[in-house]
């Protein structure tokens, strides 16, 4: 035993030995600098790249032997580029000790920190693509045998310069770690950190990306396996928020052809998950096919904009999806769109012409729409933001819509607003510079047909709208139903308007309301209102006694006309008119829009053929009853106007009696002139 622990010990102080004297060899017999020739022809031969180290190169043993240089440039020979390639603070080079005492280099890591790497638009990638084939084959990298452990680069930057050389993209690279390094099969596990800045965009993103990474030079195809991508996207509309981003699947990506094929994706943008495959060709063509799963839009919107979007119940709460997609680097085609919003089906396509300014053409067609599900769906208020940060959003968003195109078709089977329906709905749509304009819109409506223009100026804050319409053969007694709750009126319907609103509830927006109309109704009925017990209803009020009701039929009646001058919400109507077998009416008054309170006054007429009383009344009356009509639309009040009534009476009665006198002071010699006149102006 004794002797045992006597070798044990020599062994070991010779390993010590053996260790100081290979560490001093190295320090002695093997210069570092020479391995800045070694590395600098290493990389020409490969890249075509001139590599020059301007700083110190050194050694380090601890905890692993190490090549470290600082201060390199890596230029192209063949460009005259304002920028180098890459610029590298620091790098180190972890070695591998038994060929580096055979002079050779073999490495088992490399790192780099405070490095930058320019890399300059290409706009002739099949020239780039003949250039990698042409060094692939040259060096036969399929046949170069050994690994690399990793590669480790820390906060370092890519940037993408234009043609002029100057940063259009910026990836600042938090860490990126490469392991299991391959060289004979080319492949290697990627784990990077880093995050994106555009010059021409406020946005800006973090990522994380793990991928096994496979490479065939011969072929010039690079595969991502296992592709994770999980980022996170800010820009001014997000406030504090941030836009989650987490992308699975695999990638490949052909050289030759400029070609990237996704398969498998799988993905989420906040609370919206979707799947589908694509393909990116040249840098500037994609196409594919994605699915978006059931998800709440107006969730996802507050998800990534500051403002608080909607209310709740709203159809958006479940909205899903499908779509097959073409798209270049600024146009986007959207076909076979299927797609779900609350309980609407819409079927159809969309096409970006233009995505710088956003130029869209579409055609949709949607089974229903019930518009008042969507009157809450809108930015309702900002949070925590200044006076000056609102205003400044308020400009960005009058940009954007100012700089937004857009026309094309919609059909709606069925379409809802407010209380009323609309069926067989087809439309005209095109915004530009802020405005909409709807042009022509037809529908069925109401057993009738509907004939349109709209057109919204969203450039102020409160939308002003401006329509005109025209209605033909119309069921007025349904449209009322939906709209009051009755049918007060019935018939066949004719109507005519022109005018504007302006608001954000249709409360604002009938209060605003300008401009005017016509209305004309065919052999209909007023169910409510029994012409003869009004009339008598009258009578007996000017004779002091309980009405004695005569019926209760509805008036019918051949011709109901009038036309209005609105204005700020006031409907002014002067030539009211109404043509029956037993009567006629006219009148004027207003109506308000927005309350649908009633003040008007009519004068009604009977017929000589009705009863012999109510004529003879009428006759006092002058010809015609007064009524005030008060109330509302959907409940109107019918009461004879008794101080008219009895100015009328007063005036016929003493017009008859001053008559009389007048008649027996002539005979008597005597003459009062146009007294009788001049006492009747008295009741004017």
């Amino acid at each position: 035993m004794k002797r045992f622990f006597k070798i044990l010990l020599f062994t070991l102080c010779g390993l010590l030995l053996l260790t100081v004297a290979g560490t001093f060899a190295l320090l002695t017999l093997v210069n570092s600098d020479q391995f800045k020739d070694q590395m600098s022809a290493k990389i020409h031969d490969l890249t075509k790249k001139d590599l020059t180290i301007r700083g110190d190169v050194s050694w380090t043993f601890f905890p692993h032997i190490s090549l470290q240089f600082e201060d390199a440039i890596l230029v192209d020979p063949q460009k005259k580029q304002a920028k180098p390639f890459a610029t590298i603070g620091r790098g180190a080079i972890q070695l591998k000790i038994r060929p580096l005492i055979q002079g050779d280099i073999e490495v088992s890591e490399i790192s780099l920190d405070n490095s930058q790497f320019n890399l300059v638009k290409n706009t002739k990638h099949q020239a780039s693509a003949q250039n990698l084939e042409k060094i692939a084959s040259q060096h036969s990298l399929g046949k170069i045998d050994g690994k690399i452990h990793k590669i480790i680069v820390t906060h370092s930057q890519v940037n993408l310069l234009n043609e002029n050389h100057q940063p259009q993209t910026t990836f600042a690279i938090d860490q990126l770690r490469t392991s299991q390094i391959n060289i004979a099969d080319m492949s290697f596990k990627l784990n990077s950190q880093f995050s994106i800045t555009h010059a021409d965009s406020s946005m800006s993103a973090k990522v994380n990306i793990k991928t096994q990474v496979d490479i065939k030079p011969k072929t010039q195809y690079v595969m991502f396996n296992k592709l994770r991508l999980q980022g996170q996207l800010s820009y001014p509309g997000l406030g504090s928020n941030m836009m989650g981003l987490l992308i699975q699947g695999k990638l490949t990506y052909d050289h030759l052809t400029q070609t990237f094929t996704a398969n498998l994706l799988q993905g989420e943008i906040n609370n919206m998950s979707f799947q589908g495959d694509m393909i990116v060709k040249k840098f500037n063509e994609a196409s594919g096919h994605f699915t978006v799963a059931e998800f709440n839009l107006v969730n996802f919107l507050n998800s990534i904009d500051q403002r608080t979007w909607g209310k709740e119940n709203l159809p958006f709460e479940k909205v899903s999806g499908a779509f097959d997609f073409i798209g270049t680097k600024n146009s986007l085609s959207l076909k076979q769109v299927i797609g779900t919003i609350g309980n609407s089906q819409l079927k159809g396509e969309i096409s970006f012409l233009k995505l710088s300014p956003i130029k869209t053409t579409f055609q949709l067609n949607i089974d229903s729409l019930n518009l008042n599900k969507f009157s809450g769906f809108s930015p309702l208020k900002t949070q925590n933001t200044t006076a000056s940060t609102i205003q400044a959003k308020n400009k960005l968003q009058q940009k954007n819509t100012h700089s937004f195109i857009t026309e094309g078709k919609l059909s709606v089977g069925k379409l809802s607003f407010s209380s009323m329906q609309a069926t067989n709905v087809n439309a005209n749509i095109r915004a530009a510079k802020g405005i909409v304009t709807i042009s022509p819109m037809t529908a069925n409506f109401y057993q009738g047909n509907y004939q349109g223009t709209i057109e919204a100026d969203l450039r102020k804050e409160t939308p002003l709208i401006k329509a005109t319409k025209k209605i033909t053969q119309m069921n007025l007694g349904e449209f009322l139903k939906d709209t009051t709750g009755r049918r007060q009126v019935t018939g066949t319907a004719q109507i005519k308007s022109q005018g504007t609103i302006q608001g954000t509830s249709v409360k604002q927006m009938l209060s605003s309301a300008n401009g005017s109309a016509s209305i004309s109704v065919e052999n209909g009925t007023i169910p409510s209102v029994d012409a003869i017990n009004l009339v008598s209803t009258a009578y007996a009020t000017y004779k002091h006694r309980k009405p004695t009701r005569q019926g209760n039929a509805p008036t019918t009646f051949s011709n109901l006309s009038a036309n209005f001058t609105i204005k700020k919400g006031i409907a002014q109507n002067n030539n009211f008119l109404i043509k029956s077998p037993l009567l006629t009416a006219t009148g004027k008054g207003k109506v308000n829009l927005a309350s649908q309170k009633v003040n008007y006054k009519i004068e009604v007429s009977l017929f000589d053929s009705l009863v012999p009383q109510l004529m003879g009344f009428q006759n006092k009356a002058g010809g015609t009853i007064p009524f005030k009509v008060t109330g509302t639309l959907s409940k109107l009040n019918f009461e004879p106007d008794l101080p008219i009534m009895l100015r009328r009476i007063t005036e016929q009665r003493l017009g008859k009696e001053l008559g009389n006198v007048h008649k027996q002071l002539k005979k008597s010699g005597g003459d009062i002139g146009d007294i009788g006149d001049q006492l009747k102006s008295l009741f004017d």
